[in-house]
């Protein structure tokens, strides 16, 4: 595949295991605890973590969205 985590994805779709977040019981109320817990216990990272894009992530994986490119 070209995009190996949109295939892992599409893969585990057909198997029948769980994609999202929403699916393995993250509330969605629980997504802004999430984001300032992963801000509060930063760690080194080429990209700096930024609540909003963390938030952002977190979103699309409660969703199920497929990855990002």
């Amino acid at each position: 595949a070209d995009r190996a985590p949109v295939a892992l994805q599409d893969l585990a779709r057909r198997l029948g295991a769980p994609t999202s977040l929403r699916e393995i019981g993250m509330p969605a109320d629980g997504l802004d605890r999430a984001a300032d817990l992963a801000v509060q216990a930063a760690y080194p990272n080429p990209r700096a973590l930024e609540r909003p894009a963390l938030r952002a992530l977190l979103q699309r994986a409660w969703e199920g969205a497929a990855p990002a490119a």
